[in-house]
């Protein structure tokens, strides 16, 4: 389950991020992780507080569906 810090990372596509793909190969797997509602809930309220543009609230939706 995926907690609101790596999907921030993952959003971010930091050092972090990057290194958390490399290694768990989010992005191709047929399965996708499970993460919590309340997760969603706070990066989404993150993404505001940051304001967050555009491109990172797409790669917020894609990370999320």
């Amino acid at each position: 389950m995926l907690d609101t810090g790596v999907l921030v990372n993952l959003v971010r596509n930091n050092a972090t991020g990057q290194a958390i793909e490399a290694t768990l190969q989010l992005s191709s797997r047929s399965e996708r992780p499970f993460y919590c509602v309340v997760t969603e809930g706070e990066l989404r309220s993150l993404a505001a507080l940051w304001s967050w543009g555009e491109p990172k609230m797409a790669r917020v939706d894609e990370l999320l569906r």
